[in-house]
């Protein structure tokens, strides 16, 4: 079921399904590209405020998690590589700032490459966490008006990050204190995120049951999109402007956005597996624990050709429109079938 579909219906104290409401409330793909009229903001605004208040405190074993966050500088980020595109990133947090995100926000966490350092222009999107105050969740104005915040900055993202497709990971104050395995890893954050605002402590409350895992999840859903797909000889996932990929790939069709969004589910197959055993990593080690841990040379070659592409995307990258021989033939005529097979391989090595 796509995020949107919630919205049907009211679900009261289900926290999984709430917290799903919340990303796709404020995702770039819902507020730049819904056309939603007032009326139906407004309504899945009242819903959202009508599920949080049902939200009761989990009796579940949990272990305290933290750590103090790092605040962005301008000066770690100033010098002549990329200039323009740096530039970019900050304007993008001036206009939160001038917004004042803070009155919004507990934590609003910039992750990923961005904060690391090693991001690749024209590949690199923004990832950012965000923790939501009880008192916004709680008011209708300030729920659309934060809408209205984000819109304007989101649309500044596109001018420097053209494939970006997803939002803020957005986090209630009541997740924090009800954290469900499957979530971001905190261990993804640690060390590897800077925070817009002054230094501060990010705590969780961290869920111990092992009976769910989201990350699982996630992995059984992409395969289900996988098999469907090569039936129906096209993918019907993250589809923008009603264009969807074909399958197999075909040169000039205007479908590059998806099939870009698609190569970076493939490079987060590592932190999900890892996270569904229990060995949550961040990102960027990510890789060389799973090569460890999974062992099949096929699997290993298939995920290390996706981070090859990620690292020399300029020679690959023709416009941010359509696809291109060069990167067809790169990555072969059985490409989707050899998704379908590492998923499936990293399932069975999670049971």
């Amino acid at each position: 079921m796509h995020y949107r579909e919630l919205f049907n219906k009211v679900h009261y104290g289900n926290q999984e399904i709430f917290n799903k409401k919340l990303n796709w409330y404020f995702d770039i793909k819902n507020i730049l590209y819904q056309n939603q009229s007032k009326k139906k903001i407004i309504s899945e605004t009242n819903q959202l405020i009508e599920e949080y208040s049902s939200l009761k405190n989990l009796k579940e074993k949990k272990k305290k998690i933290f750590f103090k966050t790092k605040p962005i500088s301008l000066k770690d980020y100033v010098n002549n590589k990329d200039l323009k595109f740096k530039k970019k990133i900050f304007n993008s947090i001036n206009y939160l700032t001038k917004k004042k995100i803070h009155t919004y926000f507990n934590h609003f966490l910039i992750q990923g490459s961005l904060a690391t350092k090693d991001y690749k222009e024209n590949w690199s999107d923004f990832d950012s966490v965000g923790v939501i105050k009880d008192e916004i969740i709680q008011n209708q104005k300030q729920l659309i008006r934060l809408r209205d915040i984000l819109k304007v900055f989101y649309r500044r993202i596109l001018k420097f990050s053209k494939f970006q497709h997803h939002g803020i990971i957005l986090f209630s104050e009541y997740d924090l204190k009800n954290f469900l395995p499957g979530y971001l890893p905190v261990e993804a954050l640690r060390g590897k995120s800077l925070s817009i605002f002054k230094p501060s402590i990010f705590s969780v409350n961290k869920i111990l049951k092992k009976e769910k895992n989201l990350s699982k999840e996630i992995l059984l859903g992409r395969k289900k999109y996988l098999k469907k797909g090569i039936r129906n000889k096209y993918y019907d996932h993250h589809v923008f402007d009603n264009k969807k990929l074909s399958i197999p790939l075909k040169d000039n069709e205007k479908t590059l956005k998806q099939l870009f969004v698609h190569i970076g589910f493939m490079l987060n197959i590592p932190i999900l597996f890892l996270d569904a055993k229990g060995k949550s990593s961040h990102k960027k080690n990510s890789f060389k624990k799973f090569y460890l841990i999974i062992k099949n040379v096929e699997v290993i070659n298939f995920i290390k050709k996706h981070e090859y592409l990620r690292s020399n995307w300029s020679y690959f990258y023709k416009n941010n429109i359509s696809l291109n021989k060069k990167l067809i033939e790169y990555l072969g005529k059985n490409y989707f079938s050899n998704c379908l097979k590492t998923v499936d391989y990293c399932l069975k090595k999670i049971n």
